[in-house]
């Protein structure tokens, strides 16, 4: 919970320096702070603890493999 409380900051942070500077810097600045804790929201929201790469083989049983593995989309959404 603590981890999405940070997130939630970063976000008011960059969004301070969007709505508060007049310097188009800063704002550009703030604009990157807002869609790096976007992005940290997205692979948090498909973080699992003791969770395994989401690539099926044959050693793994695919109960166990729903079970653990960790969710892909998230981590696609980041890196498009």
């Amino acid at each position: 919970m603590i981890v999405y409380l940070l997130v939630a900051a970063v976000f008011f942070i960059g969004l301070y320096g969007i709505v508060a500077k007049k310097n188009i810097i800063k704002i550009i600045v703030g604009i990157n702070i807002v869609g790096y804790a976007v992005n940290i929201l997205f692979v948090l929201l498909g973080y699992r603890w003791n969770g395994i790469a989401p690539i099926i083989t044959r050693e793994i049983e695919l109960e166990t493999f729903v079970a653990s593995a960790v969710d892909p989309l998230p981590q696609a959404l980041v890196l498009t």
